[in-house]
C-alpha cells in the first residue's frame, strides 16, 4: 500500500508542469546523472519556464539584498531550482552582489 502510493506520487510529480519538480524527482528520487541529455535538456527547460523569466525579470534595479527581488535572493533561488550553470547571462546579477559586499560601506558595518 505505501509503496504503491508513493509510486503514485512520484509519477504525478514527473508530470508537473513545473521543470524544476520534475528535475528535483529525477535527481533525488529516481537517482538520474544530472550530466544526462535527459536532465541537461530538462535545467534548460527550468531556464526557459515562465518561472524563471518573471524571476529575472523582476530584478532591475533593485538593491542587490532586497528581500526576494534583489539580485542576491534571485540568484539564491536560481540554484535552488537548478537553473543551468555557466550561464553569462547571469555575471550582471553576481556583479551587484559583490560589488555590494564588498563595498567601502559594508566594510565599516562589518569590521
Amino acid at each position: 500500500m505505501y509503496n504503491q502510493k508513493w509510486n503514485e506520487l512520484v509519477d504525478k510529480l514527473l508530470l508537473s508542469k513545473e521543470p524544476s519538480i520534475r528535475y528535483k524527482i529525477k535527481l533525488h528520487l529516481l537517482n538520474k546523472d544530472p550530466s544526462s541529455k535527459e536532465m541537461k535538456d530538462l535545467q534548460q527547460e527550468i531556464k526557459n519556464s515562465n518561472r524563471v523569466q518573471t524571476l529575472l525579470s523582476a530584478v532591475g534595479e533593485k538593491h542587490p539584498y532586497q528581500k526576494w527581488q534583489g539580485p542576491h535572493w534571485i540568484l539564491s533561488i536560481l540554484a535552488d531550482l537548478h537553473y543551468p550553470p555557466g550561464d553569462r547571462k547571469l555575471i550582471p546579477l553576481k556583479d551587484k552582489v559583490y560589488s555590494w559586499l564588498l563595498s567601502e560601506y559594508r566594510k565599516k558595518i562589518v569590521l
